[in-house]
């Protein structure tokens, strides 16, 4: 079957996906070597006919274990990334960073671990970043506050620590954050001051 994608990379992506995590259960994955990419279950194209290139990554809430593969930094396009209310384990690939396109992360309530990637500060069209949930440390990159599209940042029920950075004031379009049930410390920056959008920010459980 042809594949209407045509992309090496991409379809490279979508099979180093299909080998970390469990699609098998899903429209297709079973077969992810041999059907087209954009007729996978969850995945969504744009472009046309050999000039599609993969948009959009829809994988939330199917029960899927695992690790998020680093490849995924190799989809230039995507621009939504849905991986939500799985079981997934490992760390979040600093390749991520490398998806400049890229305007939604949802991967809250699995098991992931480690640090937030320093790299996700590259992410300069991200509007929303959700992480809420999982079992991640250390602290929260300043290299956030260069996200300059943000309006959604849910870090909640994680096990990150440290104090608050300074960076986040930066955040000008900044609407809800939500910092809840994390082993933060310390003081509100002053600098959040400046978040005048701010719609919602939840720091209950915090130190």
């Amino acid at each position: 079957v042809e594949d209407v994608t045509e992309n090496t990379g991409d379809r490279d992506a979508l099979l180093a996906a299909a080998s970390a995590m469990t699609l098998s259960a899903l429209g297709g994955w079973q077969s992810a070597d041999q059907l087209p990419g954009c007729a996978l279950q969850g995945v969504r194209c744009a472009g046309i006919e050999s000039e599609a290139r993969v948009s959009r990554l829809l994988l939330g809430r199917n029960d899927l274990v695992g690790t998020v593969p680093s490849e995924l930094g190799t989809l230039a396009e995507l621009r939504v990334l849905y991986l939500e209310e799985n079981r997934l384990s490992g760390t979040i690939p600093s390749e991520i960073g490398e998806l400049v396109e890229l305007g939604e992360i949802y991967f809250h309530q699995n098991k992931l671990t480690g640090t937030m990637p320093s790299e996700l500060g590259k992410l300069i069209s991200l509007f929303a970043l959700h992480l809420t949930d999982n079992r991640l440390d250390g602290v929260i990159p300043t290299e956030l506050g260069n996200m300059g599209e943000l309006e959604e940042l849910s870090l909640g029920s994680t096990r990150l620590s440290a104090t608050l950075p300074t960076e986040l004031g930066a955040l000008a379009k900044l609407q809800r954050l939500h910092l809840d049930a994390t082993k933060l410390t310390g003081t509100i920056p002053s600098e959040l001051g400046a978040l005048t959008e701010l719609l919602e920010l939840h720091l209950d459980a915090t130190k």
